[in-house]
């Protein structure tokens, strides 16, 4: 969930994407961004696997490998 003090987004342009997805381009606090989006139950939902498959791996490692692979290390 986004933080509200970050203001609305701003979509730029939407487009049919794979598998029922849309390819949403949009701007969130002077950030462009481009991701995969769903449309269901009059919501939207991000889609991580395609919007970002490699981050989406790092959901399947044990939590040890996945905060050192996000930098995070015991002090």
């Amino acid at each position: 969930m986004r933080d509200r003090s970050q203001g609305p987004a701003h979509v730029t342009s939407a487009a049919p994407g794979p598998h029922g997805a849309w390819l949403v381009r949009y701007e969130l606090s002077g950030q462009q961004l481009t991701d995969y989006w769903y449309y269901t139950r009059r919501r939207w939902t991000f889609d991580l696997l395609l919007s970002n498959p490699d981050a989406a791996r790092l959901y399947r490692l044990p939590f040890a490998r996945y905060a050192a692979q996000v930098g995070c290390q015991d002090h």
